[in-house]
């Protein structure tokens, strides 16, 4: 039969081996199909020696790995520090929702080859090998609640890893998963090209139960309740519900042309109004607001796009510090975007339409508003747990395996107060990649496979084409080390306490931040005396590597 035919095409030949000083080395070849391949070989020995072959693309938005960092068993995606095992393609850390493919490989007279399919040339990929569950869970109903990062990974851990009961994910969109980190970068992209995985990845493994909300828990029974009276019972819940965004309550409110920005509606409601605005108004100054600015800038036509921050520290100072939070301010000023300060919204006025606003009376005076777009936070959406497991102000207390007071009841993404797990204390995250991995980490424990979530939180942020990423922990720093030049809009900070680098963010320095994730992976971030010390010990690249 052809399918046992084996066709080997060499890709590399061993001759052209370049030393280097780092100990892994990978180079990029083209493939017959049209793909691409990255050879991963070892550099610690006289002769390289063949490590993997892998595909040479992150499967999240198609960064070269290569340009990345190769340590150990990882590479990490040098765009939003995804990071696979080499040898399995098995994905160790968010963003990306899907594995990198390993090829077939051996060396056969001096060159690499790869097996291909005799009829369309397409690498041969070695099939992951999957081990039942360490636990019978042919009886065992899991329920998920929310269809966001967190909801959509775990049921990935639970499908790719043999998961033999049932699982039903209860979503308040009537939509499938989707890309939500993608609307305030890009409003007009379809839902078709939003959704994590076609309809045909669930069907026959997940029951959905879209469009509907859980309004309470019982625990004595393990089973939650619709909004419908539907009770729906569990033997493992994950609770992965997100926020609800904060509204302003002032007179006006109630007025068209007034949004926040939570869903695939919104996005696409908010972009349909912007084609005609002339005075576009994003109140509060945070990701989700910063990222709608630029895309107003970048695709509409607004004479005048204006974001309002409640106090008078520059945009994501809380985060980033004053001098980068101003090196924020400066990107967004040089697109035309205005700031007021110390400004805060007390009434929306109609304008030509008396249903839809047109002006804003703020603590500055009136400004033309005819589209505002408030980004000021969320509400935690944990009200019908709140007697089910442990909580403070709103949040979910988890452990390492993000399993609740309540042994049978896990919590992920932005609800989930969870333990740091190399500095003392706890965090909370509402970033997309921490859900993510979190979800995961709650569906290993209870496939049985003992894994914490011990993943560096990481974010990113797309701003007129330039991207700033971030990671580290969410914990209070008394010290700034910058390395590179604020004014260019090239730098790599680290944020200090206590003589501890606790989180990095970098602009225009790639990939310093996926050689940072790996840092402090292995515990290896160099101390802020080292920093001082040692300018060399910024380039962390380099230091992973082995260089330095």
């Amino acid at each position: 039969a052809l399918s046992s035919i084996e066709m080997w095409v060499p890709i590399w030949t061993l001759s052209s081996f370049q030393p280097g000083n780092e100990h892994c080395l990978s180079h990029t070849v083209s493939l017959e199909d049209g793909s691409k391949a990255m050879i991963i070989f070892d550099n610690s020995k006289p002769n390289p020696q063949i490590v993997s072959v892998v595909g040479a693309l992150c499967p999240h938005v198609g960064a070269p790995l290569e340009s990345g960092v190769i340590h150990g068993e990882h590479v990490v995606c040098p765009w939003h520090a995804a990071c696979f095992n080499i040898y399995t393609g098995d994905i160790e850390s968010g963003p990306s929702i899907h594995s990198i493919p390993v090829y077939s490989h051996r060396v056969k007279e001096g060159a690499l080859e790869i097996e291909v399919h005799p009829e369309t040339k397409a690498p041969i990929q070695v099939k992951r090998p999957v081990s039942p569950p360490p636990i019978d869970s042919s009886s065992t109903k899991v329920v998920i609640v929310g269809g966001g990062a967190a909801g959509h990974a775990a049921i990935s851990i639970l499908i790719e890893n043999g998961f033999a009961g049932t699982i039903s994910l209860i979503s308040e969109e009537n939509v499938l998963p989707y890309d939500r980190p993608s609307m305030s970068k890009n409003m007009a992209k379809p839902m078709e090209a939003l959704l994590l995985c076609p309809d045909t990845y669930y069907q026959g493994r997940v029951q959905l139960m879209l469009g509907r909300t859980v309004v309470a828990c019982k625990t004595a029974d393990k089973n939650v309740v619709l909004d419908n009276k539907t009770s729906v019972p569990y033997d493992k819940l994950i609770i992965a519900t997100g926020g609800t965004p904060r509204t302003l309550n002032v007179p006006g409110s109630g007025l068209g042309n007034i949004f926040t920005l939570r869903s695939s509606t919104d996005a696409a409601a908010i972009d349909a109004k912007a084609e005609f605005a002339k005075h576009i108004v994003i109140i509060g100054a945070g990701f989700i607001g910063l990222e709608a600015a630029s895309y107003f800038i970048r695709n509409h036509e607004a004479e005048s796009v204006t974001v309002l921050q409640h106090c008078n520290s520059p945009p994501l100072a809380a985060i980033f510090g004053e001098s980068v939070g101003k090196c924020v301010q400066e990107l967004h000023e040089s697109n035309g975007v205005q700031f007021l300060f110390d400004c805060v919204a007390n009434e929306f006025l109609p304008g030509v339409s008396a249903d839809v606003v047109g002006q804003i009376r703020t603590t500055k005076g009136v400004i033309p508003a005819d589209l505002v777009v408030i980004g000021i936070g969320v509400v935690l959406n944990t009200s019908f747990v709140q007697n089910a497991v442990k909580m403070e102000q709103g949040e979910v207390i988890v452990n390492h395996y993000m399993q609740t007071s309540n042994q049978d009841i896990y919590a992920a993404g932005d609800i989930a107060r969870f333990p740091l797990w190399n500095i003392s204390g706890t965090g909370r995250s509402e970033h997309w990649a921490v859900a993510q991995n979190q979800g995961r980490a709650a569906a290993r424990h209870i496939l049985g496979m003992v894994k914490p979530f011990r993943t560096t939180p990481f974010f990113w942020t797309m701003q007129y084409g330039q991207s700033i990423r971030y990671a580290g922990y969410p914990v209070k720093y008394d010290r700034i080390i910058v390395d590179g030049d604020l004014k260019s809009r090239k730098f790599l900070a680290f944020y200090i306490s206590d003589g501890q680098v606790v989180s990095v963010v970098s602009l225009g320095r790639d990939p310093m931040v996926a050689a940072a994730m790996e840092l402090f992976r292995h515990n290896r971030m160099p101390s802020a005396a080292e920093l001082d010390k040692d300018p060399s010990t910024r380039d962390l690249v380099s230091l992973m590597c082995g260089r330095k």
